[in-house]
């Protein structure tokens, strides 16, 4: 079986099964948008962070890094599109 490669913000997140790596990605993904949602002070005045990150899968979405990029970057816009902070994977 060929290993299923992630790549997650320019970091390959490697998976021997589509579904374990599914879960791992996300699971990453949540914590990093949970980690940048609470309210800071900027120069006195409250700021948020509302992340919206793309996600592509190998091969399905690219043999490359720059083919996955483009996915993940579509995803990532599709997530900003549907408004908040969300996690989208590449259609």
């Amino acid at each position: 079986m060929p290993r299923l490669v992630l790549v997650f913000y320019r970091f390959p997140v490697f998976c021997y099964e589509q579904y374990a790596c599914c879960i791992a990605v996300v699971q990453i993904a949540e914590k990093i948008r949970l980690s940048l949602q609470p309210l800071f002070t900027l120069t006195n005045s409250q700021r948020q962070i509302l992340p919206r990150i793309g996600i592509a899968l190998f091969p399905q979405y690219g043999t490359d890094e720059q083919q996955l990029l483009r996915q993940a970057d579509i995803a990532m816009y599709v997530a900003k599109r549907n408004g908040g902070s969300a996690v989208h994977f590449a259609d």
